[in-house]
């Protein structure tokens, strides 16, 4: 939420509190804490998660976002991903995307080039090479594997 914002608008220590108590929160309602904080999220829990999150942002803190993603059975191909990807960067918006394979997670792209993507990674993970990225349907020997639900982007909305 942090990079969606930026640089229009800059969240405070107060704020990030609110949206990290209300995050643990949710996922000790919904059972899933414990998973989450051991072996991480699944698509469906993360996409909860977000929703819930931004949903508190709006309520609470007057701030509006739109999730965009793909639809479930949308058929990507390589060439159709790595594009939905960098017309959110080039319309300004950082891309969260779920990385199968090598890296198994999700993380944020945040510049692209011919060559690679660049991220912001919690993991400590600078790019990838655009050559080594597949879809989850057909590219199975590609080191990292997106499919449709694990792009998303996120809009400012009118607040």
């Amino acid at each position: 939420m942090r990079i969606a914002l930026y640089p229009q608008r800059t969240l405070n220590r107060r704020q990030l509190h609110i949206l990290f108590d209300e995050g643990i929160a949710f996922l000790s309602r919904t059972r899933s804490l414990k998973a989450a904080a051991s072996t991480g999220m699944y698509e469906r829990q993360w996409s909860k998660l977000c929703q819930h999150l931004l949903a508190t942002a709006s309520d609470r803190l007057g701030i509006e976002l739109h999730m965009m993603r793909y639809p479930a059975r949308s058929l990507l191909s390589t060439a159709v991903a790595l594009q939905a990807v960098t017309h959110h960067l080039r319309q300004g918006r950082p891309v969260l995307l779920a990385l199968e394979g090598r890296l198994n997670h999700w993380t944020v792209v945040v510049r692209f080039s011919d060559r690679r993507l660049s991220l912001f990674d919690s993991d400590g993970h600078r790019w990838i090479l655009n050559s080594s990225v597949g879809v989850r349907a057909c590219d199975h020997k590609k080191a990292y594997r997106i499919f449709a639900r694990g792009i998303i982007a996120f809009r400012p909305g009118n607040r």
